[in-house]
């Protein structure tokens, strides 16, 4: 599946079982996607293709965990590629990025944007912890709670944050169109059932 923000989920546990997630609890769920349903599918690189994600959440930290069917080197016809979640709460929306770029180098991003600011926040993530693992193909951002609160003071144990996104893309050396950063959606989305949400 791909597109670039989209509204998802499942919110009941038999939703869940039918369409392929893991039962929903606080603090955890987890989902699969399709192999091979990557963009653009000429040129198909695994490293884009989602196949499963999870969010789950510890006494101390919020975890982010996606794998990919083969994390290999970014497209040549790019400078690198993304892994990237969106979610909101209440009336902001955050984003956070992972980005392998032989450009501007390797990085993380958290950022908000709400109606009361018309432009992005970025929040910084100096303290989140990155873990990338060839062995697994799989990509884990890990942000302590302090992190998330810091984003917004009522993002603490118990939130909910709904309209949950995880999608992956290819990197340029200068922004695309509409968009603050040298990204784009050719890659891959991976919303989770219809209509989850998560409990921090």
């Amino acid at each position: 599946m791909r597109r670039f923000l989209t509204a998802l989920g499942v919110a009941a546990l038999a939703s869940s079982l039918v369409l392929g997630g893991t039962p929903a609890r606080a603090g955890e769920l987890g989902w699969a996607d399709a192999e091979g349903d990557a963009f653009p599918p000429v040129v198909s690189n695994p490293t884009l293709d989602i196949v499963k994600t999870s969010l789950t959440t510890t006494p101390e930290s919020f975890v982010w965990k996606t794998q990919l069917k083969q994390l290999g080197d970014p497209l040549p016809i790019a400078t690198g590629h993304h892994f990237t979640l969106n979610f909101t709460f209440g009336d902001a929306a955050f984003v956070m990025r992972v980005t392998q770029d032989r450009v501007a180098g390797d990085g993380i991003v958290f950022q908000k944007q709400d109606e009361t600011t018309p432009t992005v926040q970025n929040l910084g993530c100096a303290k989140c912890k990155l873990s990338i693992d060839p062995a697994t193909n799989t990509i884990t951002l890990t942000a302590s709670l302090g992190t998330m609160q810091a984003a917004s003071r009522k993002l603490v144990a118990g939130a909910k944050i709904d309209t949950i996104s995880v999608f992956t893309g290819l990197m340029w050396d200068i922004p695309q169109v509409g968009t603050l950063y040298g990204g784009s959606d050719q890659g891959d989305e991976a919303p989770p059932p219809d209509g989850a949400t998560f409990t921090l």
